[in-house]
């Protein structure tokens, strides 16, 4: 929850200094729900990856800030694998998960391989 709070002052702090008075005013210019924009400020709603990239274009920051508080936060990538992964139909998500699992298993093993150096 603290998460969203933060989130939702920095979504508001950042369009307000765009110039929009209110979320309905940002809601309507760029054709959003006024109801998303607010929950989201007020931090009643979670903050999307999808809006958060959506809000920033608009905005002129990166989803990354939006979302993170800075623009260098390596879960970014994660989220974004996780958005991606929430679209595909659940056989694709399966396979793609089983190769995710694959390639950890690999790369341990490889890991276990090195020898010591001295």
């Amino acid at each position: 929850m603290k998460d969203e709070k933060a989130r939702g002052e920095r979504l508001r702090a950042i369009r307000k200094k765009a110039g929009y008075s209110s979320a309905e005013k940002f809601a309507e210019t760029h054709g959003f729900s006024a109801a998303t924009v607010r929950s989201a400020e007020n931090g009643n709603r979670p903050l999307t990856v999808r809006n958060a990239k959506l809000f920033a274009t608009q905005l002129g920051v990166t989803w990354q800030w939006l979302y993170f508080g800075d623009d260098k936060h390596p879960e970014a990538e994660y989220a974004e694998a996780v958005e991606y992964l929430k679209t595909l139909h659940p056989r694709r998500r399966a396979a793609i998960l089983q190769m995710l699992r694959t390639e950890a298993e690999l790369a341990q093993e490889d890991q276990q391989h090195i020898p010591e150096s001295r």
